[in-house]
């Protein structure tokens, strides 16, 4: 595997951009699955049931580690999170 930190950094300055082409956001996000699935072993192509199947929580049910994982495919939601990160370090780096 190539360094992580490298491949997060780069996919990061591609979803904190405010003018990319739809067709390269999607390529990052599942880019940023592939990496993902990489360090945690958790994709559509590892595991057993239980990957698939919701978990039971005290305060209610959580996705499937599966459907979670493959929730950052959505390109636009997750380039909205990194934006988002993003400010709110910027804010507390200037705060403190």
């Amino acid at each position: 595997m190539t360094d992580p930190r490298g491949r997060l950094a780069s996919l990061a300055a591609v979803f904190g951009s405010a003018d990319v082409e739809p067709a390269a956001l999607d390529r990052t996000a599942q880019d940023y699955y592939d990496l993902l699935a990489e360090l945690t072993g958790v994709s559509d192509r590892t595991g057993g049931e239980e990957l698939g199947r919701p978990m039971r929580l005290a305060t209610g049910e959580a996705l499937a580690p599966r459907d979670a994982a493959r929730s950052v495919t959505d390109a636009r939601r997750t380039a909205r999170i990194f934006r988002g990160l993003e400010t709110a370090v910027t804010e507390a780096a200037r705060r403190f």
